[in-house]
């Protein structure tokens, strides 16, 4: 009984078994896992076109949406540039506050 309990052990192990079988064909793997990624990402998703309808026009929403999209792009491109300045002007008044404080706790 032991026999067929390890050998039932065995074929249910199935991750050993798939290790094993990606080890020995590399190229089988890999293949069919780039056809697989290429027929999911052809599928199309059907959506559905959501309409609104609302009172008044709506039309000066969207120039507002882009503005306010094309000021938060440009404020995080003057703080990406001006980042190295503004640490060093923080660690300068921080370091120099806490070199104080040590110095009154001397």
């Amino acid at each position: 009984m032991t026999t067929y309990v390890t050998a039932l052990r065995h074929d249910l192990n199935v991750v050993s078994r798939l290790k094993r079988s990606v080890r020995s064909n590399p190229l089988t793997w890999y293949a069919a896992a780039a056809l697989l990624g290429l027929l999911l990402s052809t599928i199309s998703l059907r959506r559905r076109k959501v309409v609104v309808k609302g009172r008044g026009s709506h039309s000066e929403r969207p120039k507002q949406a882009g503005g306010a999209a094309l000021a938060l792009t440009a404020l995080k491109f003057a703080l990406d540039l001006a980042k190295p300045s503004l640490m060093r002007w923080v660690y300068d008044r921080l370091g120099a506050r806490a070199s104080a404080a040590h110095a009154r706790r001397s």
